[in-house]
C-alpha cells in the first residue's frame, strides 16, 4: 500500500465526519509524523476520494468507514475486540484503492495504534530525550498487514518523577505527557497539590481561613490535568494525610490528633483517623477536589508513610486500621465508584526510626490485617517490586488486586544503572497470566526519569506486554529506534558492553548505591548504604573495577559508528552519559585505592592518587559543561522566576533537598545529588581536595584514623562556602565529542 511516493501524497487520512478530540489527535499525530519522513502532507477527509489510498482512524462509532468494515468482517474491533486499550491495524482491499484500517478498542487505543504504526512497521523511535526520525521520499506499508495488540495488564502508570519535574514548566510537561501517550501509559502521577482543597473545606466549615480566590487563568496543575485526561491519562486524587492549620485545632481543641515528624523537620501535628472529624474532612476533600477538577476515580492515601509518630497512637497497628476504616468510609460515601491506591512503600518504611527506615517494623500478619480491614475497592501499588517484591513476601497481598511497580531509582541517582536482567526475569515470572496471582496493573515510578532512557524503554514495553520481550531482541530494536537501521549492527555492541556492566548483576540499586562517590561526603568506609549490606556491596566495588575497559570500549564503538554520532543528538548524549560513567569508575576506583593507602599508612600512595582523583573531577566538570543538559545554570534559568535567589535555592537543594535556607536535615544531605558542571567543580571537587588534604595531615602524624566529627569541620565550610558563591558558568563552547576523544587519546587503554 503506497502513501508517498517520490514526495507526492498517494493517500488520504479518513478520520470520519465528528471525530473525538483523541481520534482527531491521532490523526494529526500520524498526518505530522508522515511528513516529517517524506516532507509530504497527507490530507484529512472525512469519506475516502476516487482514486486514494486511504489511512482510516477510529472506530465504529465514530466512522462509518470503520463501521461498515467491521459489519463486513473485514475488521473485528468493538470495545470487547481486543479489549481495554487493544487496538487493530490492517490493510485491505477496498474496490480499487488499498485501505488501512487503524483503531482502537478505545479512543486511547486509536492513538497507541497510531503511534505503534509509526514505531514499529514506519522505524519512527519516540524517546524522553528525543525523536529518531527516518527519512525518505516514499512509503509503502507492507501487504498484508494485521496487527493486533491487546496490553496484559490493565493499570499502567508512569509516574511519580518527583525530582525531574522539580524545574519544569508548560513545554517540558507537555512533551512528558506526550511521550507517556507513546509508550502507552494510562495513569501518571497526579499534579494537583493538596492545600487548596484543604483550604477550601475549612473555609467553608466556618473556619477563619481565607477562601482561595480562582485564578483568572488556568494554573500549570490544571492544564496538565486538562492535558492528560486529553490524552487518556487518568490522574489520581492525592488524599491528604490530615495536618491542619492552627485554625482548625483553636476551633476543635478536643479533636483527637496525631504528633508526627518525618526525617529532621519539624514536628506536625495532624488529625487522628478514628475522630469523626477524619472522616468528615474527607468526604468533603473529595467532593471539592471533584468539583474543581473532576474525577478518574482513583484515590492515593496513606497512614504515616516515611514518618514516624511521636504521640496519639500507642499501638501504631490499631491505628492504621482506624486510617482504613475511616478512608474507606469517607470514599465510599464521596465516590462510590472509586478504587484506593494504597502503596506497599508504608510497608516497608518505619515510622519509628527515621535514622534506619529499612528497619521493617511491619509483620506481613499486620499487613494482611491492613488490607484484609478495607471496605473499599483497592489496588496495592507495590512500589520497588523490581527489587524488593513484597508481593512475594505477602503471598501475591493475600488475594488483594495489585501492581507490579518499578522505582529504579531516588530523586540523585542519575548515574547507569539498572538490573535489567532482573527487571525482564521478575516480569515473566509474573505467568502467562499475571490476574490469575492478582497483578492488575505495570507501574514504572521512579524519583527521577531524566536519565537511564535504556532501562524505561523496556519497562514500558514490559508494561504492556512483558511475554513479547526477550533482551537481546530489545537491544536490537533499542538501536534500530534511537539510530537507524543502518547503524544498529554498529550499535548493538555498544549496548551490549553496558549490559554487561552499569545494566548487569553489579549495577546500583536504590539500595545498593553504587553511586559516583564523589556525590558524598567520602569518610573511610565509603559506602553509602546499609551496613546489613556490606558484605554484598564490597566485593561488588571489586568487581565494578572491570566495567572500566568496557565502558571506554562502548565509547570507542560508539564513536566509531561512522557519522552517527555527528548526525544523531541522542547518540551524542548517550557518548556524554558513557563517558561521564568511565569517569566515575575511575574515579571510584581510585578513592577507594586512596582510602586503603591511608588506612595501611602508605602516604607515597596516597600522594600518588589524590592528583588523580581531581584531575578526574576537572575531565567530569570539563565534559558536562559541553552538554547543555548537565549544566547547573539550566536549572537556574528555569527557576529565575520562582525564587528571590534563584542561584541560591537551586544550591540549596543539591545540597539540602530543600531550597528554603534554613532547612537542613542530614539523612537528606546530597539526597539530590547528580552530574552537573559547576555541582562537580564548585562543590564535589572542593570536597574531594577537602578529604586528600585531611588524610595527608594525619598520615603524617602518623594516624590512620578520623572521626566523624573532623570530617565534618572540613566539609561543613565546604558546603557553606558553594551554597553562598554566584554562580559560575564553565566554558560551554566545546563540541563533547571532541572532549571524549581529548580524554581516550590522554588515557592509555
Amino acid at each position: 500500500m503506497v502513501l508517498v511516493d517520490k514526495g507526492a501524497p498517494c493517500s488520504v487520512v479518513v478520520s470520519g465526519a465528528q471525530p473525538t478530540w483523541l481520534e482527531r489527535h491521532a490523526a494529526e499525530e500520524l498526518v505530522h509524523y508522515l511528513r516529517l519522513i517524506t516532507g509530504a502532507t497527507l490530507p484529512t477527509v472525512s469519506g475516502i476520494p476516487d482514486g486514494m489510498n486511504a489511512l482510516v482512524i477510529g472506530r465504529a462509532g465514530t466512522n462509518p468507514v470503520v463501521a461498515e468494515a467491521v459489519h463486513e468482517g473485514v475488521l473485528s474491533l468493538s470495545e470487547d475486540s481486543p479489549g481495554w486499550d487493544g487496538f487493530a491495524i490492517r490493510t485491505a482491499r477496498r474496490g480499487n484503492r488499498d485501505v488501512c484500517f487503524i483503531g482502537g478498542s478505545s479512543d486511547r487505543g486509536t492513538l497507541y495504534a497510531v503511534y505503534w504504526l509509526l514505531e514499529e512497521v514506519l522505524g519512527v523511535g519516540f524517546f524522553r530525550d528525543g525523536e529518531y526520525i527516518p527519512r525518505s521520499d516514499s512509503i509503502v506499508l507492507p501487504e498484508s498487514l494485521h496487527i493486533v495488540e491487546r496490553p496484559v495488564f490493565e493499570h499502567r502508570e508512569d509516574g511519580l518523577l518527583a525530582y525531574s519535574a522539580k524545574f519544569w514548566g508548560w513545554d517540558e510537561w507537555k512533551r512528558e505527557l506526550d511521550w507517556k501517550a507513546k509508550r502507552r501509559a494510562n495513569i501518571t502521577w497526579p499534579f494537583c497539590g493538596t492545600g487548596e482543597i484543604t483550604q477550601a473545606v475549612l473555609a467553608e466549615w466556618g473556619l477563619n481561613v481565607s477562601p482561595p480566590v480562582p485564578p483568572q487563568e488556568p494554573t500549570l496543575p490544571e492544564r496538565l490535568l486538562e492535558y492528560a485526561h486529553r490524552l487518556g491519562i487518568r490522574v489520581p486524587c492525592h488524599l491528604p494525610g490530615g495536618s491542619m492549620p492552627g485554625v482548625f485545632w483553636e476551633a476543635f481543641p478536643n479533636a483527637k490528633k496525631l504528633v508526627m515528624q518525618w526525617s529532621e523537620y519539624a514536628p506536625y501535628t495532624q488529625l487522628h483517623p478514628s475522630d469523626p472529624l477524619y472522616k468528615r474532612f474527607m468526604v468533603d476533600f473529595v467532593r471539592h477536589y471533584r468539583e474543581r477538577y473532576g474525577s478518574d476515580h482513583l484515590y492515593i492515601a496513606e497512614f504515616a508513610s516515611e514518618s514516624r509518630i511521636l504521640e496519639g497512637a500507642e499501638n501504631v497497628q490499631e491505628a492504621r486500621i482506624q486510617f482504613v476504616k475511616a478512608i474507606c468510609e469517607a470514599l465510599s460515601e464521596a465516590d462510590p465508584e472509586g478504587t484506593w491506591l494504597p502503596s506497599s512503600w508504608s510497608f516497608d518504611l518505619s515510622a519509628d526510626d527515621p535514622g534506619n527506615p529499612w528497619q521493617a517494623n511491619w509483620t506481613v500478619e499486620q499487613v494482611r490485617e491492613y488490607l484484609d480491614a478495607a471496605t473499599y475497592p483497592l489496588i496495592v501499588w507495590d512500589t520497588w517490586s523490581e527489587e524488593a517484591a513484597k508481593y512475594e513476601r505477602t503471598e501475591f497481598f493475600y488475594g488483594h488486586p495489585w501492581a507490579f511497580s518499578v522505582l529504579h531509582c531516588f530523586g540523585g541517582e542519575t548515574y547507569l544503572l539498572g538490573n535489567v536482567k532482573e527487571l525482564v526475569r521478575r516480569a515473566h515470572a509474573l505467568g502467562e497470566k499475571p490476574q490469575e496471582v492478582g497483578c492488575v496493573g505495570f507501574n514504572v515510578l521512579p524519583e527521577n526519569s531524566d536519565y537511564n532512557s535504556f532501562y524505561f524503554e523496556l519497562a514500558a514495553l514490559l508494561q504492556w506486554n512483558p511475554r513479547t520481550v526477550q533482551l537481546d531482541e530489545f537491544v536490537s530494536r533499542y538501536c534500530r529506534l534511537r539510530y537507524g537501521a543502518r547503524y544498529v549492527e554498529a550499535t548493538v555492541p555498544v549496548w551490549q558492553q553496558l549490559v554487561e556492566t552499569v545494566y548487569g548483576e553489579d549495577s546500583g540499586t536504590v539500595k545498593i548505591i553504587m553511586d559516583p562517590l564523589y556525590w558524598f561526603r567520602p569518610d573511610l568506609r565509603l559506602l553509602a548504604g546499609w551496613p546489613e549490606d556490606d558484605e554484598r556491596v564490597i566485593p561488588m566495588w571489586k568487581r565494578r573495577g572491570e566495567f572500566i575497559p568496557k565502558l571506554r570500549r562502548a565509547a570507542e564503538l560508539l564513536l566509531a559508528a561512522g557519522n552517527l554520532v555527528g548526525e544523531n543528538n541522542m547518540a551524542r548524549r548517550d557518548l556524554v552519559d558513557i563517558a561521564r560513567q568511565w569517569i566515575a569508575e575511575r574515579f571510584n576506583q581510585a578513592l577507594i585505592g586512596a582510602r586503603d593507602a591511608f588506612l595501611a599508612g602508605n602516604a607515597g600512595e596516597l600522594a600518588r592518587l589524590e592528583p588523580i582523583c581531581l584531575r578526574l573531577l576537572e575531565d567530569q566538570a570539563r565534559l558536562l559543561a559541553s552538554w547543555p543538559a548537565y549544566r547547573l545554570s539550566r536549572q537556574v534559568a528555569q527557576v529565575r522566576d520562582q525564587y528571590p535567589d534563584p542561584v541560591k535555592a537551586v544550591k540549596l537543594l543539591h545540597v539540602w533537598c530543600n531550597p528554603v535556607e534554613g532547612q537542613e536535615s542530614v539523612p537528606l544531605r546530597d539526597y539530590y545529588r547528580m552530574d552537573l558542571d559547576e555541582l562537580v567543580a564548585d562543590y564535589y571537587k572542593p570536597r574531594v581536595a577537602a578529604y586528600f588534604a585531611l588524610l595527608r595531615n594525619k598520615c603524617a602524624a602518623g594516624e590512620t584514623t578520623v572521626t566523624d566529627e573532623e570530617f565534618d569541620a572540613v566539609y561543613t565550610p565546604v558546603e557553606r562556602a558553594f551554597i553562598a558563591a554566584p554562580l559560575c558558568p564553565l566554558p560551554d563552547d566545546e563540541d563533547p565529542t571532541d572532549v571524549v576523544q581529548d580524554f581516550l587519546e590522554d588515557t592509555p587503554a
